[in-house]
Formats: structure tokens, C-alpha cells, sequence
């Protein structure tokens, strides 16, 4: 029988090795890890639902793209110490944007030529060839006619040949009367049709005229619909009236000096130093965020605005061009963050007195400096994609902020519309998201030609930059769908920039 002391401390060791649950767990407890309703996996199953209609078969290489590491340039800072650090990034093996799209526009303008010459050669030699032989057929025709009649004639008398050609004359004058009596369904009967020009329509790629096609599988197939009640107004329709113009070429500051590694090639650059000024030589950016400042097209003695500024990387992007004026980079909020950027790479940067660089806290719909700005950049905020799927943190996907997620076209639209209206005339604006949504990107740019086009005079063009673009296709990946206005850089592994859309708009009048 066991004594009183052993019971009391065999009870106490119990209670020693007990486990006590509480009821709030930490967030990074494995429980809270499993759970699916946190924002960042809200998002992706939104894009799972929306994006997958969109890109089809390649959206699980973007959707894996998006969940990994994104790719960088290195912004040379022209502050700094310029040729040290331009050799230090080469010797990493990385690569100069601005060469890179030079020796890529040389040769596809070489190649163009090659092809117009080629064409026009061929078709020259194939038209004088093609004649040489109709010209010999008829000869040879003509030739194997005379002979066979010459042939016949020689093998019978004068008097049967006479007897054949009136037999001839009399069956055809038959024959022709016959044809004309004839009926209409009979001639029909008769008739022999050429099989060869009839069009099957199961024969072409799209879909034939005899098929039926129910009118819900027509709606919408010609963009990517998530939401037909929410697109119903970001919708492209003939009612807006304005001009789409090709924009040849890229023209890119012989200042600006950015870097990044080949395609395929995942190295990350060093964290950049100091240099002898007290500036770090070189700003880590997301190299998507280099493409809206190129397709901007600064010019010496322009002034720029960037509306929505922050983190401050494009706004530099403009800067180091070292062509403008004067740069306002304007954020509603993170004005402070704005100033602490700048600072660690201008030397001796004072917001307050700075001529060339101003930094400013209002709202951009509240801007009321009409024919002030040559460039203006909107960057507006957007769901941002790769930080949705990866970050809890200040996330749109939280349902704490689904109005404000709701709302976000009509501010997008709202921002780029007081663009449009205090560009100069002459000038040009870039609107840009780091989304992959059609009514963020495609859906706001129309709402915001619609009422340009219907509540002011004026007369706004879309810059096609397809061609502009191509020798970028060695370093981005764009995406191969249907765009009603702008571009979209898509996330690739190889090549895991963005996702950045971006459309470029010019005021005539």
C-alpha cells in the first residue's frame, strides 16, 4: 500500500509534465500556418478563379513566378561613383538595358531590310519566271495544234475535210440551241462545279458559319471578363472616340545606366556601398519598374510629375536621365519615406530648397497645375499582385479592406483622368499598375477615355508601342494576350519581373 507522501508526489510530477493550451495562439504557430483564410491565400485563390481564364494553360508558370523571389536591376546612381561601379557590375556578368535594346533595334531593323529586299527580289524573279512559262505553254500549245493539223489534213482527201468542218457548224448550232432551251435546274444538273474553291467551314481555325453558337459563349470573348457586373462599364465599346498610333522605338537617355543579369540566370546583385561622395552607388529596383519610365519619354528641359511616387524608384528612374527640369515626385502619405530615399543617393539633397527635385503630399485628383508638366507618370495603387500572395501585411485581400479593394478602378480612373487633363499639349502620360487585373489595367484606361471623351474637348492619343518594345522581349516576358490598349509584363522564372502594366497616352489639343 502506497504511503501518503508517494501519492502527493507522484501527483505534483504530474502536474510538472501537464502541457497547458492556450486559446490564442501565436501567428506563427502551425495551426495558424494551415489556415487558408489568411489574406495572402485569399488573393491567390481570387487569381486562381480569375486569372486562370485568362492566362490559360501558362497560368501555373506565372502563379509559381509570382510566389517566387522577383528579379532586379541596378539603377546606376550618377551621384556616385559612376565608372567603378558601371565595372563592378559587368564583372558580375550583368548587362546594360540601354545596350542591350540598341544592339536588339540594330539588328531587327537589319533584318526588316533584309526581308523587304528578299521579298521584292523574289517577287520579281517569280513574276518574270511565271511569264516565261505562259509565254512557252502557248507557244508549245500552239505549236502541237498547227502539227496535228497539219497531220490529218495530209491523211484524207479535200472532199472529207470539207464534209467534217460542215458537220462541225451544224452539231455546235445544235448544241447552242439545245443549251438555250434548257432548263434553269437542269443546266444546274449538268453544270460540272470546281470542288477545289469551296470553302468547308470546318476547315478554318475559327469557328464555321453553319455552326450554332449560343449568345452566352459570344459575350466577352474578345477580353477577359472576371466580373461582368463590375466590368459593365470598364467595357470597350465604339461610343469613345480616339486614336491608337504606333510608336516606332524607345528613345533612351545615354546617362542612364541600369544592369541586370541574362535571362535564366537568377544571381542577386551585392548590397550596394557608399561611394566617395557619401551616396550609394547603385538602387535595387524590380526591373518591370524601369519599362513606364522609358515608354515615358523624358526630354532635356522637361518637367515630370509622378503622381503616386512612393517607394521613390521611378521618380529616380527620371532622375538619373539627369534631361529634366525639374522632377515633382507627389505622394499622398509616404512623403517621409520619399525624402529618406532621395537622400542616401543625391548628395547633400534638402527637400526645401532643391531646384531640380520636389517633393510634395497631396492628393493627385487634388493637383490643379494645368500646362505645368510635360511627363506625367501614374503609378497608381493597385492590388500589387506578388506582395498579395506573399505578404499578410497591409494586404487589400484582408476583409477589413474589401471596399476599399471594390473602389480601386474608380480611384485609378479618377487619377489618370487629372492627368490627361494637366499634361501640356504636346506632352505624354504613362499610366502603369503591378497588377494582372484586365479592369485595373485594360478596364480603367477605357472608363478614363470615356469621359475625357465626354466631358472634356480634349483630344487624347494611345501610343501602340509593340514595336517600340521588341528588343526588349530579350530581357522581359511579355504577355502573348489580347490588349485593347496597353502592355503587360508578365511573371516568367527565367525572367521574373513584374507583373507591370503599362499604357502610354499623348495630348494633341
Amino acid at each position: 500500500m502506497l504511503s501518503q507522501r508517494s501519492i502527493i508526489s507522484s501527483r505534483i510530477y504530474r502536474c510538472d509534465v501537464c502541457v497547458k493550451r492556450y486559446k490564442n495562439r501565436s501567428p506563427e504557430h502551425w495551426a495558424n500556418k494551415l489556415r487558408k483564410t489568411n489574406p495572402a491565400n485569399l488573393a491567390l485563390k481570387h487569381f486562381d478563379e480569375t486569372y486562370q481564364k485568362m492566362f490559360k494553360h501558362e497560368w501555373p508558370s506565372v502563379r509559381l513566378a509570382l510566389l517566387t523571389q522577383n528579379k532586379y536591376v541596378a539603377l546606376v546612381n550618377n551621384f556616385g561613383d559612376v565608372e567603378q561601379t558601371m565595372e563592378q557590375l559587368e564583372n558580375l556578368g550583368a548587362l546594360n538595358v540601354r545596350q542591350v535594346y540598341d544592339i536588339h533595334r540594330e539588328k531587327l531593323k537589319e533584318k526588316e531590310e533584309k526581308k523587304k529586299s528578299t521579298s521584292s527580289s523574289t517577287t520579281n524573279k517569280e513574276y518574270k519566271e511565271s511569264l516565261m512559262k505562259m509565254t512557252q505553254n502557248i507557244e508549245d500549245i500552239e505549236d502541237t495544234g498547227q502539227d496535228a493539223k497539219n497531220e490529218i489534213r495530209r491523211g484524207r482527201p479535200k472532199e472529207e475535210e470539207e464534209d467534217e468542218e460542215e458537220d462541225s457548224v451544224a452539231s455546235s448550232e445544235r448544241a447552242g440551241y439545245s443549251y438555250r432551251n434548257q432548263s434553269l435546274q437542269a443546266s444546274m444538273d449538268s453544270a460540272e462545279l470546281d470542288k477545289d474553291r469551296m470553302v468547308s467551314p470546318r476547315d478554318t481555325a475559327s469557328t464555321g458559319l453553319q455552326d450554332f453558337i449560343p449568345a452566352t459563349q459570344l459575350k466577352g470573348m474578345d477580353e477577359f471578363l472576371t466580373d461582368a457586373e463590375l466590368m459593365e462599364s470598364y467595357r470597350p465599346s465604339d461610343e469613345v472616340d480616339f486614336k491608337t498610333v504606333p510608336e516606332k522605338e524607345l528613345h533612351i537617355s545615354p546617362y542612364l545606366q541600369a544592369y541586370t543579369f541574362p535571362i535564366g540566370d537568377i544571381s542577386e546583385f551585392p548590397a550596394p556601398r557608399r561611394g566617395v561622395t557619401g551616396v550609394f552607388n547603385y538602387y535595387c529596383m524590380d526591373g518591370a519598374s524601369l519599362v513606364p519610365v522609358l515608354a515615358l519619354n523624358v526630354q532635356p528641359y522637361d518637367t515630370v510629375l509622378d503622381m503616386c511616387a512612393a517607394p521613390g524608384g521611378k521618380s529616380l528612374v527620371a532622375l538619373q536621365t539627369l534631361y529634366p527640369d525639374l522632377i515633382v515626385a507627389n505622394d499622398m502619405e509616404r512623403s517621409k519615406r520619399l525624402i529618406n530615399m532621395f537622400s542616401q543617393f543625391i548628395y547633400d539633397f534638402n527637400p526645401r530648397t532643391d531646384k531640380r527635385l520636389q517633393i510634395t503630399n497631396r492628393n493627385g485628383v487634388a493637383i490643379t497645375e494645368e500646362n505645368t508638366y510635360d511627363k506625367i507618370l501614374v503609378d497608381v495603387p493597385c492590388t500589387n499582385d506578388r506582395l498579395s500572395v506573399t505578404d499578410d501585411f497591409n494586404n487589400l485581400f484582408n476583409p477589413m479592406k474589401l471596399k476599399q479593394r471594390l473602389t480601386l478602378p474608380e480611384t485609378q480612373a479618377d487619377l489618370l483622368t487629372q492627368a490627361l487633363k494637366l499634361v501640356k499639349v504636346g506632352g505624354s502620360v504613362v499610366y502603369s499598375t503591378c497588377s494582372l487585373s484586365p479592369i485595373q489595367n485594360d478596364g480603367v484606361v477605357h472608363m478614363t477615355m470615356k469621359r475625357i471623351w465626354e466631358e472634356t474637348k480634349c483630344e487624347i492619343e494611345i501610343k501602340d508601342l509593340s514595336e517600340a518594345i521588341k528588343p526588349l522581349r530579350s530581357i522581359y516576358s511579355f504577355a502573348n494576350i489580347k490588349m485593347s490598349y496597353g502592355h503587360l509584363i508578365k511573371p516568367y522564372l527565367p525572367a521574373n519581373f513584374g507583373p507591370m502594366y503599362f499604357c502610354k497616352f499623348d495630348k494633341v489639343s
